[in-house]
Formats: structure tokens, sequence, C-alpha cells
């Protein structure tokens, strides 16, 4: 414990000097200038913590003001970003409606062609062979209009 503790010297006894004694006035004055010294401190040291304070709240509030506009623009972007998503998702949909609809169409129009192509094998050779029965009858008509001497035009 002797090494945590403080030890002051011991008084010197004799040695020291008394001040020397002052009368009441004195005391008094000194009382008072040392009663407005110390209001005139405090009246500076509120002073200044005021014009400190002030400082602050303005500074404060230019930080709320800058909080608030910064919560609004998220707001703004997040309820724009909201409506582009959706407005993509109306567009993908349309998209891939037409795409069915396309689809179909080609189905459709695959189906006809094959019902043509059917058809066609059915009439084909029909039409065929009436046309070279027609091509026959015509030379043979040629021919026998040749003989009897009509002429053609």
């Amino acid at each position: 414990r002797v090494g945590s503790e403080i030890q002051m010297p011991p008084p010197m006894m004799g040695q020291q000097s008394m001040p020397p004694p002052m009368d009441m006035q004195s005391n008094e004055s000194n009382l008072d200038a040392t009663s407005a010294d110390t209001e005139k401190i405090e009246e500076i040291v509120e002073a200044i913590v005021e014009e400190k304070w002030t400082e602050l709240i303005k500074n404060v509030n230019k930080i709320i003001e800058w909080k608030e506009k910064t919560e609004s623009r998220l707001v703004k972007m997040e309820t724009e970003f909201d409506n582009l998503k959706h407005g993509f998702d109306n567009l993908h949909q349309g998209v891939l409606g037409k795409i069915g609809d396309y689809e179909h169409g080609l189905q459709e129009i695959g189906t006809d062609i094959k019902a043509l192509e059917k058809v066609f094998q059915k009439i084909l050779p029909t039409l065929t062979e009436n046309v070279n029965e027609l091509s026959r009858i015509t030379k043979t008509m040629g021919a026998q209009q040749g003989s009897s001497g009509i002429k053609k035009k």
C-alpha cells in the first residue's frame, strides 16, 4: 500500500510566510469583482453554448431534410421500378400470347396444307387423265377438220 498513496511532505513549521492581513473593504470588492467576473464568464459560456446549440440544430435539421428527400426519392424509385416490372410482365405475357397465336396459326396452315395435299392426291390423277383425254380429242378433231377442209382461224 505504500506505493499507491501519495505522500505529502510534512508542513514546514515556522518557515511559512503568512499573507499580510487584508482589510474588510478590500475583501468585499474582490468578492464583488470575482462574482461579476464569474457572471460574465457564465454569460459568455452560455452564449457560446447557445450559438453552438443553434448551429447543431441547423445541421441536424439539414440532415433530417436530406433524409426525408432521400426517402421520398427512394419511394418514388421503388414505385417506378414496380411500374416497370408490371409493364415488363404485361409485355412478356403479350409476347407469349402472340407467339401462342402464331403457333396456332402455323398449325392450322399445316393442317390446311395436308388437307390440300390429300385433295390433290385424289384429284390430280383424274385431272391428268382428263387433260390427256382432252388433248387426244383435240388432236383427233384437228386431224378431222384438216382432212375435211375446214380451216383453223
